[in-house]
């Protein structure tokens, strides 16, 4: 029986010492990827619509410190290659998702003093504007709805939508996100008119003159797909072109096309994959936990040998992880989050789902996909074909 994660972290606290605790934890578990969406101060956090995303200010710089101490802080580039020398300390690489405008604000200013190298993941369609994440717009209709009494009500047109009723509000969240982003968007402009929602009236995401800004310090920019599309709800080209998209326009302001890929909502599968290959990306990150030591990927097609590299682990950090009364980031109770994160685990790369809906299965003709002026010699077949060569 494997032993229970607190009995295996408290085995090591009592070999190690807590000094080096979390290097230890580290060694064992291998280098990490961390995860963050949000960071803002102690009086903005309830404006994050989902707790889960966002870790406090002061939690964020205790973090940093933390790192600094006990970790080697490298780039996700870095991280992801292996190691030319020796170190006694293991890797943590530092990932941004979205490109929220409180990562220049809020977490930027901290890592540039530091010194601290990072990765951003942009929706490019929502650099600059005051849009809203298809995630964000169904938590403000649900808040709205629950202050409103109204939640009742919610629920009921959620299933006339093709919301399938669930035990918990967090599994219709997961049902909701694996919906085609068209249907989406037009599910969310109904029930926002239904329910009466007040519109947004503030930035959101960042401008490119702070992408310039960040990127002139070091900081690196990758692509999160160009509008936060589920990559595994979606047709097969639609695939193709939104990632296209999205790597047009960063190549347009970066000068050169992003070199990684995260995916919205984590969702992936084996064509999102191969699609990701196919458009150049060196690799992707993924929400799935794990350390870099252990990151063992099982899949189908023989053809994605390297498909692990395309799944990197990251370890999503939250106040409500890190957080303890009397710390904004606590170093024993980091170290279990990150042990739990780091144990060992198996995990299936899952297929190219064989039932969609007739939906998604209108479009047989040919789609060519081109990369742009560098790279427009690379074309798309169409993708239905890959899957069949497959």
């Amino acid at each position: 029986m494997k032993p229970k994660i607190s009995h295996w972290v408290g085995m090591l606290a009592q070999y190690s010492g807590m000094q080096s605790f979390l290097s230890h934890v580290g060694l064992l578990g291998g280098d990490l990827i961390l995860m963050f969406h949000r960071i803002l101060p102690d009086h903005q956090m309830a404006e994050c619509f989902d707790p889960h995303l966002v870790l406090s200010e002061p939690g964020f710089i205790e973090l940093l410190e933390i790192l600094g101490n006990e970790y080697q802080i490298s780039s996700l580039t870095e991280i992801a290659s292996p190691r030319l020398e020796k170190h006694s300390r293991p890797r943590v690489a530092l990932t941004f998702d979205d490109g929220w405008e409180d990562t220049y604000r809020v977490a930027f200013p901290h890592l540039k003093n530091r010194n601290v190298p990072a990765t951003v993941f942009l929706c490019t369609n929502l650099v600059g504007t005051q849009r809203l994440l298809p995630e964000e717009r169904l938590g403000r209709i649900w808040h709205h709805a629950e202050n409103t009494r109204q939640l009742e009500e919610f629920h009921k047109n959620l299933t006339t939508w093709g919301v399938p009723q669930a035990a918990t509000d967090r599994l219709r969240l997961h049902a909701i996100k694996r919906i085609p982003n068209a249907h989406k968007h037009v599910m969310l402009s109904v029930l926002e008119q239904l329910h009466d929602v007040p519109p947004a009236n503030q930035r959101r995401f960042l401008t490119w003159p702070e992408v310039y800004e960040m990127a002139a310090h070091g900081i690196e920019f990758g692509s999160h797909s160009a509008s936060h599309v589920s990559l595994t709800a979606e047709p097969d080209e639609l695939v193709y072109i939104d990632l296209q998209q999205s790597i047009r326009s960063m190549t347009e302001h970066m000068g050169k096309p992003p070199a990684w890929l995260a995916y919205p909502n984590g969702l992936v599968d084996e064509f999102v994959v191969e699609a990701a290959r196919q458009l150049g990306f060196i690799g992707a990150v993924s929400t799935r936990k794990g350390g870099m030591l252990h990151n063992k990927i099982h899949n189908s097609s023989s053809s994605l040998s390297n498909a692990g590299q395309f799944l990197l682990p990251r370890c999503n950090i939250e106040s409500s992880c890190v957080a303890t009364p009397s710390r904004a980031c606590d170093p024993s109770r980091l170290a279990l989050y990150f042990a739990k994160h780091t144990w060992p685990s198996h995990y299936e790369l899952s297929a190219r789902a064989q039932v969609r809906s007739a939906s998604l299965n209108t479009h047989e003709e040919p789609v060519l996909v081109a990369l742009g002026s560098e790279n427009n010699s690379r074309i798309m077949p169409n993708a239905r074909e890959r899957c069949r060569q497959r």
